[in-house]
């Protein structure tokens, strides 16, 4: 597989559960804004602004034939698209290795992100944006392991000032920590359904959280087990919805 499909293990960020709208004695119930984000070859649709920061509620739609996330960046305070973009070109070049990948990490602040889904499937995430420039990208890789944003999955998106009235997170059902490198906190007697986990990074370094439905369970482990990073395409299969 080629170098550049490391980039994953280092450009993945976990999630939140998705949330629902929490009354407050008597008062009007504030709502979750919703922003739908369509996913295909190679490209995304979504709204050029997200009306309202603060707490919005994401849901990708991958209409495509292959698995795709949306991984938000937030542009730094003096960076334009046109060099971060740049900084893109030059990690690519250098095959996503060494001080170029640096430049981008440097260029942005990298948000909470819609989950990897599957063909014909949905996420959603419920995550906390500040008013600024962002982009959102695909960094997973087609079959022969380029990854969808050097094929340009990258699309860019503003977010407005915040409303006054910020809806809450309701209590999650489970919880999930991440550290280096670990699960140290998962909900278990999980059964088949919807489930809303908070999942928070308790490391030093950027984590993701990926649940997958194997269809082989016994022989998928031992072949993820056995490869080195990143982890071999499961071609068989499947890329659950996380929520």
């Amino acid at each position: 597989m080629p170098k550049t499909v490391r980039l994953l293990a280092i450009l993945a960020l976990g999630l939140v559960g998705i949330a629902l709208v929490a009354a407050c004695g008597g008062e009007e119930e504030a709502v979750v804004p919703q922003v739908a984000v369509g996913a295909s070859e190679y490209a995304f649709t979504t709204p050029e602004s997200f009306a309202g920061g603060g707490l919005v509620q994401v849901k990708l739609n991958n209409t495509g034939k292959e698995t795709h996330h949306a991984q938000f960046v937030r542009l730094n305070d003096g960076v334009t698209l046109a060099q971060f973009q740049q900084a893109l070109q030059e990690a690519a070049a250098a095959q996503f290795q060494g001080p170029a990948v640096g430049k981008v990490f440097a260029a942005v602040t990298f948000q909470e992100v819609p989950a990897s889904t599957a063909p014909g499937k949905s996420s959603e995430v419920s995550l906390s944006l500040a008013q600024g420039s962002y982009v959102m990208l695909c960094f997973l890789p087609d079959p022969q392991g380029v990854p969808h944003v050097a094929k340009g999955m990258i699309k860019p998106f503003n977010v407005t000032t915040a409303a006054a009235t910020q809806p809450t997170l309701p209590k999650a059902a489970g919880t999930v920590e991440l550290n280096d490198y670990a699960f140290t906190t998962i909900p278990s007697d999980l059964k088949v359904g919807k489930h809303t986990w908070a999942v928070t990074n308790k490391g030093k370094e950027i984590h993701e959280m990926d649940p997958l439905l194997l269809k082989a369970p016994a022989a998928q482990i031992q072949q993820i087990l056995a490869a080195s990073p990143p982890a071999p395409r499961l071609d068989s299969a499947c890329w659950s919805s996380t929520v």
